[in-house]
């Protein structure tokens, strides 16, 4: 008796072993794990465009891209992030996949870059080109692929029939007549590889990629990027290719300067570099303001916005990019007489600066890069647009004041009309 009272005993014994191995191999990570959100992540820093916290994934810091999201034959070139422009006066948190489109051509197919999730769906209004059938939804898309690793799709026009069969509710957003942007929550399982839908008339996939486990250290007041709480950790698609698709992909990259996939937060303490937000604006964008659509657009929501940074191609250029309406004869955004001084060497030591600024020439067609947008440009320094003075301030507070049509000699000093920016 004794001795069966034994064997049961270290029978428990090895069994109270065998949990505590496991339940401490769950804890450190060493076997994956579901949450309800990133164990090391609180539910506020959760990207918000990805829902919100709430759903199962899994602790998988290793997650790769194993597909191009299109067929690398039907990929034109792969604009790096960093992107500035009239609707992106910060530069851009998503790369571009560029690929042919017209009234004629097949739709191109889209594809998981890695088994995930498609977890929402945001179904804009849009005003397909002339020749285009006029029933072309516009959609975003966002997957997850771990607590940690997400992607999200611009302009898919379309979803596959496994796509929709998976989610009625989506099929039914499909079918239905919207008068304004409407999202959904969804739960469609998809692997690497899979197609998931297609892109039509737009030339350009946009290609989001966000890793919690990253952070973007050129954000000096994250908090200003509340609204859109990604931001911080926005990355480069690059970064997660193994080879040989890695380099395949590059191939497609106009960006030859390092970082290779772009860039997008610059700001430097005590100094002009970076990004600045108009003084009582709200940030990057007003919380208590939602989000409208104008056409086929967002309503604009950047006029507080000011970056000082660098062109995303040729980071040796310097760029000017304003969100209101300055006065100048072209749109933002804007390179500098000179190319200097450099922003990141302009602190509050140096009082009032003189930037000339100038128009930019288009200069794609002759490096190769066929587009309907700008994509590689220089400054035409023939083209002087007028003066910006901006002064850095103490408390990261920054002064400026764009004086259209006027050289640096006929600038004296800030007017009443002179704007003051924050971090």
């Amino acid at each position: 008796m004794s001795a069966q009272r034994g064997t049961f005993s270290l029978f428990i014994l090895i069994l109270i072993a065998v949990v505590s191995v496991v339940a401490f191999l769950l804890f450190k990570g060493g076997i994956p794990q579901n949450h309800d959100r990133p164990s090391n992540q609180s539910q506020a820093e959760w990207p918000v465009l990805w829902g919100g916290g709430g759903q199962n994934c899994e602790d998988n810091p290793s997650v790769k891209y194993t597909f191009s999201p299109i067929n690398i034959e039907d990929v034109s070139f792969i604009l790096p992030i960093g992107e500035l422009r009239e609707s992106h006066i910060v530069p851009g948190d998503h790369a571009g996949i560029v690929h042919q489109t017209s009234p004629t051509s097949i739709p191109t197919k889209v594809f998981a870059p890695a088994d995930g999730t498609i977890v929402r769906v945001e179904k804009h209004l849009y005003q397909p080109p002339s020749g285009y059938p006029k029933d072309i939804r516009h959609y975003h898309v966002y997957i997850m692929h771990s607590c940690t690793l997400f992607t999200g799709f611009v302009h898919i026009t379309d979803f596959t029939p496994e796509v929709f069969k998976a989610s009625p509710d989506l099929k039914k957003l499909h079918d239905e007549n919207l008068t304004e942007m409407k999202s959904l929550m969804v739960n469609i399982p998809v692997k690497a590889g899979q197609q998931i839908g297609a892109a039509w008339s737009f030339e350009l996939l946009g290609w989001l990629t966000v890793d919690l486990t990253k952070t973007n250290k050129g954000y000096l007041r994250a908090q200003s990027y509340k609204a859109e709480n990604w931001r911080p950790h926005s990355v480069s698609p690059f970064n997660y290719f193994e080879e040989p698709l890695s380099s395949k992909l590059q191939a497609k990259n106009p960006r030859k300067d390092e970082p290779k996939g772009g860039k997008i937060d610059f700001d430097l303490e005590g100094k002009a570099v970076g990004n600045w937000f108009e003084e009582g604006s709200g940030g990057f964008r007003d919380e208590s303001k939602p989000p409208k659509q104008c056409g086929n657009w967002p309503c604009p929501y950047w006029e507080g916005h000011l970056s000082l940074v660098y062109d995303f191609i040729d980071p040796l250029q310097l760029r000017v990019s304003v969100g209101f309406n300055s006065g100048l004869e072209k749109n933002t955004p804007y390179g500098v007489l000179g190319n200097g001084p450099d922003f990141k060497d302009i602190g509050v030591k140096d009082g009032a600066v003189k930037y000339e600024l100038v128009s930019l020439k288009d200069v794609s067609r002759e490096k190769g890069y066929i587009s309907e947008a700008s994509v590689v440009t220089v400054g035409d320094e023939s083209r002087m647009l007028g003066t910006m003075l901006v002064q850095v301030l103490e408390n990261r507070q920054l002064k400026m004041e764009i004086f259209p049509g006027r050289t640096k000699d006929q600038v004296n000093g800030f007017t009443s009309k002179a704007k003051n920016y924050t971090r």
